[in-house]
């Protein structure tokens, strides 16, 4: 989990989309679809471009996934963080307290709620809702279901006994 968390980290300060990774995203998303993958911030965006690249490899040809819904889902499973919300320091914090302190965790994130965007505390909020509410983005735009299922539950141990709910949980916590 530490390496991880470092390559996360790094990945977060050395962002930036390649000609190769625009096109990959204009392949399995439609216009819409785009505009709110590209409401998140870079270092986001590539998260989710890394995890979509992972499912890739993970589905390795199983002719049972969707593969457009889980790159679909993949892409936008965190869209539920705008840009702003969340920066690399927020989310270096969040992670610390929710291993070393989970109760103060909990606090923060029913605090939060109330806060101003762009306040750590507000930050620990968004962390926490964000499946929900990048679900109910989806949805507004008239997302496939299935896929707006998958980025609902990313996080959550609930299954739908969906596989590519699990490849996306692992691709996910792989990168």
């Amino acid at each position: 989990m530490g390496f991880v968390r470092i390559k996360q980290f790094i990945s977060a300060i050395t962002s930036k989309l390649t000609s190769a990774d625009k096109e990959f995203i204009s392949k399995y998303l439609n216009k819409q679809e785009q505009n709110l993958f590209y409401q998140m911030d870079l270092p986001t965006q590539k998260h989710c471009l890394n995890t979509a690249y992972t499912c890739l490899e993970l589905i390795n040809g199983n002719p049972e996934l969707d593969k457009k819904i889980l790159l679909k889902s993949a892409l936008l499973h965190d869209c539920g963080k705008k840009a702003g919300e969340l920066k690399t320091w927020h989310r270096v914090v969040i992670v610390l307290t929710n291993k070393l302190c989970p109760n103060l965790n909990r606090y923060f994130q029913r605090k939060g709620r109330y806060m101003e965007k762009g306040t750590l505390t507000r930050a620990f909020y968004v962390q926490s809702i964000h499946s929900k509410r990048g679900a109910n983005f989806a949805d507004q735009l008239n997302i496939n279901d299935a896929v707006v299922q998958l980025i609902k539950h990313h996080h959550s141990r609930y299954c739908i006994n969906k596989m590519e709910l699990q490849i996306l949980q692992q691709a996910d916590s792989l990168n």
